[in-house]
Parts: structure tokens; C-alpha cells; sequence
């Protein structure tokens, strides 16, 4: 069995996410990438792995799963 390996801020985490297609950000979860944007005050339209720089990967996680959390509910 593999060694998990654990990312340290949002922007590697985030970069994992894309780079194992988990997230999709420029076409099914385009909408999940503006949520994100406005839960975590990331004004910019540019690549949001760049603007997660210097965030850590809890609070990317806790975001996330506050955007999942109302479709987990419906489950």
C-alpha cells in the first residue's frame, strides 16, 4: 500500500484535486469555483490555485465541505 501524502496549504491541495480530476474547476465544477471564491474572499478571476497561495489546506477543506454540506443533507 501507498504512503498517503498530506499537502500542507490550499494551493497544493488544490493543485492534487485538479491534477487527479476530483475537481474539474473549468468546466463541471465551474460553479463550485465561485463558491469557493466568495466563501473564502478571493475576489480575482484568474487560476484559483493561484489565489489560494498562503492559505492553509484546513480552511480549504473546511470550505469545501461547507459548500457540500447542503447536498450532503439531500442525501
Amino acid at each position: 500500500m501507498a504512503t498517503a501524502r498530506v499537502e500542507a496549504d490550499a494551493r497544493a491541495l488544490w493543485g492534487r484535486l485538479v491534477a487527479e480530476k476530483h475537481v474539474l474547476p473549468a468546466t463541471y465544477d465551474r460553479d463550485l469555483v465561485d463558491q469557493l471564491r466568495q466563501a473564502m474572499g478571493l475576489p480575482s478571476r484568474r487560476d484559483i490555485g493561484v489565489d489560494l497561495a498562503g492559505v492553509s489546506a484546513q480552511d480549504l477543506v473546511r470550505c469545501l465541505l461547507g459548500i457540500a454540506e447542503p447536498f450532503a443533507a439531500d442525501a
